[in-house]
């Protein structure tokens, strides 16, 4: 019943995207951090942030919504790739050691201990010398 409802609701409607989420979900987070600052605005920030998520939901503007959360997903993407980075590389780190090319700023990684070693950088040519 709730199921059928809630179909009827969004029919013809442009309904949930990451921008959307996103925008209620920082809405929830900012209201409850009313009661810890006890500042009221605070919480009508984040109601009209929830009430702006639900509004695009219900937006029968396709294409205006679609190129709104396109833009956000590009601004999302370069964090998410760093993000995927970190967790890349602290997996690797009971094996690698990371060091920083002098020369262009490049990330290389070198096997653990193998001691004083000369290291190449594939990217600008550079060569340093680091104990792995």
């Amino acid at each position: 019943m709730i199921r059928s409802l809630l179909s009827r609701i969004f029919m013809g409607k442009y309904g949930p995207d990451a921008l959307s989420f996103f925008l209620i979900i920082l809405g929830f987070i900012v209201s409850g951090l009313t009661s810890m600052t006890g500042i009221l605005i605070i919480a009508f920030v984040g109601y009209a942030l929830i009430i702006l998520g639900v509004l695009r939901m219900l937006s029968k503007n396709f294409a205006r919504r679609s190129s709104e959360n396109e833009v956000f997903l590009a601004m999302l993407s370069p964090l998410g790739k760093k993000i995927k980075q970190g967790i890349n590389k602290s997996a690797q780190r009971r094996d690698y050691r990371f060091f920083k090319c002098p020369g262009c700023k490049n990330t290389l990684r070198v096997p653990k201990n193998r001691g004083r070693i000369q290291i190449t950088c594939p990217k600008c040519g550079e060569r340093f010398e680091r104990k792995s």
